[in-house]
């Protein structure tokens, strides 16, 4: 059902504006006036590809509210969620009227067949292309963290984060890491390593300049993929 963004009057005189779903505008106005309200505008929610003749009306979202949106699908979905009912919560949560009707929208395209990356890429001022691109890639071969953990943070989570992101997209992860106390007297815990898509580490560094050397070989990605299909059953 497609999503409109309406401008209207309540009893008061005051304005509303909120996106909402019809079939047709007209259906929409229709469904305004049965909420007392006195509809003065309501368009499609679209945006045409940058450079594009403008379709309907330009959406803009500030990034706190899109960071907030992404954080609550990816829960939602992670949980079970079918994506287009994880689009209408997401957008039912929204504290600004503008992000929820781009919601909305998204989820018009995803129900009328579109895959999810397809329908953010047609708000492209609102979903970056690195963002669209995150929902429609491969799975990956190597992941690189280079990073400067500081030594108590580091001891506690650095090996045990390394080694979940490598379980959970199958992959390599290469992650060369500053180690040793510097002169402002901060202490970071180094131990750059490589680390296999089983979760093994190959090879480590504790500290100090050095390289650390490991195979990566693309018959163990391969294996492990197969043992545990894990990417083919992701929802996104």
């Amino acid at each position: 059902m497609p999503a409109f963004q309406y401008l209207a009057l309540d009893a008061d005189g005051r304005r509303r504006r909120g996106p909402l779903e019809a079939d047709t505008p007209r259906a929409a106005r229709a469904q305004l006036r049965a909420q007392g309200l006195t509809p003065l505008r309501v368009e499609a929610i679209s945006e045409a590809p940058a450079g594009g003749a403008r379709a309907g009306r330009r959406t803009h979202v500030s990034a706190a509210g899109l960071a907030l949106a992404t954080r609550q699908l990816a829960t939602l979905i992670g949980s079970g969620l079918p994506v287009e009912r994880a689009l209408a919560a997401a957008a039912d949560a929204s504290p600004g009227g503008r992000l929820a009707g781009v919601l909305l929208a998204v989820r018009a395209r995803v129900t009328e067949g579109h895959t999810l990356a397809a329908a953010l890429g047609e708000f492209p001022r609102v979903f970056p292309e690195l963002y669209r691109a995150l929902g429609a890639a491969r799975p990956c071969d190597l992941i690189a963290v280079p990073s400067a953990f500081t030594h108590v943070t580091g001891r506690a989570h650095w090996e045990l984060l390394l080694r979940a992101r490598a379980v959970e997209n199958q992959c390599y992860v290469i992650a060369p890491a500053q180690g040793g106390l510097h002169e402002t007297g901060r202490r970071t815990w180094g131990h750059s390593m490589v680390v296999d898509p089983w979760g093994e580490v190959l090879a480590v560094r504790e500290e100090g300049e050095g390289v650390v050397l490991a195979e990566l070989d693309p018959a163990r990605i391969a294996e492990v993929r197969m043992q545990l299909p894990a990417l083919e059953h992701r929802r996104l």
